[in-house]
């Protein structure tokens, strides 16, 4: 027998009732009743209805109650539909049903639900179509209930102690139910589509159904702000690297250009790259060529004398090239100690210079 001869007689009653192929997603049959909700002038009418434009909300909790009927289970959810743009809240009992083909599809069989609270139901919707993942869980982890949005990202089988890869985490987590402490922290979660980042906050409440203490979880992706602050770290460390351009030229000879200014984060910077740079390359001879340096006051010189003490003390030779008029007779006015220091002309001196000595 074909669907529709295995149907027929729900046409006699007065209860909507229809099959849902939500594989193609489309109806592949409805009784009269059940054309009159939907506002459709015949089956044809309503098998042509396009059905494809659905959330991700919706595709999820469709392969859930897939899941259900599969296993013998009749599913009893409340649905809202919108017929011609206009809402409509329903009891809906589905259990499956083979179609001509041999695939499984859904059975429907709804009615309206009685005394429906409107704000409930947005409430209900809302959480239904949030990308933030919410789940109310039992005080050993027990999953009560759970979003589309958990479902899509752990998927309808996996138990809470997988999502969370860290056990003093899932534990930290477990531990506010009944307590009135909020958990929250940002944490890398492994999830069906690999590595993610999540905000996520725990809090106790109570289990509206049996009054029994739980746990609210929410979980917010933070993977695309968490990529976006790793790549401006990257960023800002790569910008560093370039303000403080430490060549080696040659055995025992590491060489710095200073190029701007000299303030104290600059000298900062330059004191944390160069001198491990010093101790790791065992330099001998370091020249700062200061040819580059744009403001001479007496804070930059100041910082350019301290770089210099810090090199000496480290064992190797302070090579001074660059040296413009106005700097030289800035670190005589402010007496700057000079002692051990090799002022050459320029780069290929200072190259020179150290060589000779090297040798």
């Amino acid at each position: 027998m074909t669907l529709e001869e295995r149907l027929a007689a729900f046409d006699l009653l007065n209860v909507p009732i229809w099959v849902f192929d939500s594989e193609r997603r489309v109806m592949a049959w409805c009784n009269v009743e059940a054309l009159e909700l939907w506002g459709a002038e015949s089956r044809e009418a309503l098998r042509a209805r396009d059905f494809t434009k659905v959330s991700d909300a919706v595709r999820a909790r469709w392969l859930v109650i897939n899941a259900k009927l599969a296993q013998g289970e009749i599913v009893h959810e409340q649905f809202t539909f919108y017929p011609h743009g206009v809402a409509v809240t329903l009891d809906c009992y589905m259990s499956a049903v083979t179609l001509d083909d041999g695939r499984t599809a859904m059975l429907v069989r709804a009615q309206p639900s009685t005394g429906v609270d409107a704000a409930l139901v947005r409430g209900i919707e809302a959480v239904r179509h949030t990308s933030a993942m919410i789940a109310l869980l039992g005080e050993d982890g027990t999953i009560l209930m759970r979003n589309p949005a958990a479902i899509r990202t752990f998927g309808e089988g996996a138990p809470f102690s997988t999502w969370i890869e860290d056990p003093e985490v899932t534990s930290a987590i477990l531990a506010t139910g009944g307590s009135g402490e909020v958990f929250s922290r940002e944490l890398s979660v492994r999830t069906r589509e690999g590595e993610r980042w999540f905000a996520i906050e725990a809090r106790g409440t109570r289990d509206p159904a049996t009054g029994a203490d739980a746990i609210l979880l929410q979980m917010v992706d933070r993977t695309t702000q968490h990529e976006m602050t790793r790549a401006l770290e990257r960023q800002r460390l790569q910008i560093r690297g370039l303000s403080v351009p430490i060549l080696t030229l040659g055995a025992g000879t590491l060489a710095l250009p200073l190029i701007g200014e000299l303030d104290g984060g600059r000298a900062e910077l330059i004191a944390e790259q160069l001198l491990p740079a010093i101790v790791e390359k065992q330099a001998l001879h370091v020249i700062l060529d200061l040819t580059g340096l744009e403001r001479i006051d007496d804070e930059s010189v100041e910082h350019l004398s301290r770089i210099i003490r810090a090199v000496g003390l480290l064992g190797a030779r302070p090579l001074l090239t660059g040296v413009r008029a106005e700097l030289s007779r800035k670190m005589v006015d402010m007496q700057v100690d000079l002692g051990g220091v090799r002022v050459l002309r320029d780069l290929r001196d200072a190259l020179r210079e150290a060589e000779r000595r090297g040798r």
